[in-house]
């Protein structure tokens, strides 16, 4: 994970990546009593304070689980990035327009899981099965 996530670095050049967030986060529905729930199974993070299992979805900035996904049982990835920009030159015209704390970029991409077993970001567990 470490090393897919480093090539931000060059991706991103000439922008400073060195505060760049990444979290991945394996997440699963699961129905309980009729009633769908959605949350984080297990996270991996670089430069971001990693999501506690079984946060729910439409909680604590996760966005609500995707339409496609709304069944049981079903599994899939959110990417997470969030990055301040700070600009290659007129900073100090960016600072006057935007202030001291500037503009931070924030995107979150669900993606499915194409594998026949379900993922689980390293050190993290599976997704429990309510039945």
């Amino acid at each position: 994970m470490a090393t897919i996530a480093g090539a931000a670095t060059a991706i991103l050049r000439p922008l400073d990546a060195s505060n760049l967030q990444i979290v991945v986060n394996a997440m699963g529905v699961e129905s309980v009593s009729g009633t769908l729930y959605g949350g984080v199974c297990s996270s991996w993070a670089q430069n971001a304070t990693k999501r506690p299992a079984q946060q729910r979805n439409g909680t604590n900035g996760l966005p609500p689980t995707p339409a496609v996904y709304q069944f049981d049982g079903a599994r899939y990835i959110l990417g997470e990035v969030t990055m301040t920009y700070t600009p290659i030159i007129g900073s100090a015209l960016y600072r006057w327009i935007f202030g001291s704390h500037g503009l931070t970029f924030t995107r979150q991409i669900p993606w499915s899981e194409r594998t026949a077993s379900e993922i689980i970001m390293p050190g993290g567990v599976a997704c429990p099965i309510f039945n």
